[in-house]
């Protein structure tokens, strides 16, 4: 959680969180926080911990967000909705390819190589690496 009105309980503040979403630019794509805020997770407090984050130009393609529940979950599976523009040029490889120009950002490769750095050193404290990984 980045902020404590994101649970009803005792917030567990994540610095490397507002670290990461600082130094790569990202921002909520949540709306504003409201008189009701808009909790994801629910046990024996409510807490708002399912986001998506997104760049400055995507917010300008967002058309809307939303919750909507999730069977067999105790959370809510969050929903953005974004313009989308077909491009006019044909492609013969449909895959998926990565932005190679992030690899080629040296700030952006320190930052994540710093972040890796922080996340393994807590990789001890977890049962197991797939319950650390989530």
């Amino acid at each position: 959680m980045l902020f404590p009105h994101d649970s009803t309980g005792s917030p567990n503040i994540s610095r490397a969180l507002a670290s990461v979403i600082q130094g790569l630019a990202l921002h909520d794509a949540c709306d504003p926080p409201s008189n009701r805020p808009q909790y994801t997770h629910y046990t024996n407090e409510a807490t708002r911990i399912d986001r998506i984050y997104i760049t400055a130009p995507l917010t300008q393609r967002k058309t809307g967000i939303t919750t909507l529940i999730a069977p067999f979950s105790d959370h809510l599976a969050v929903v953005l909705r974004l313009i989308y523009h077909q491009q006019t040029f044909l492609s013969t490889n449909r895959g998926w390819r990565m932005n190679t120009s992030l690899v080629k950002d040296k700030t952006f490769r320190e930052t994540l190589k710093l972040q890796m750095n922080n996340w393994r050193r807590t990789m001890h404290t977890f049962p197991t690496k797939t319950m650390w990984w989530e």
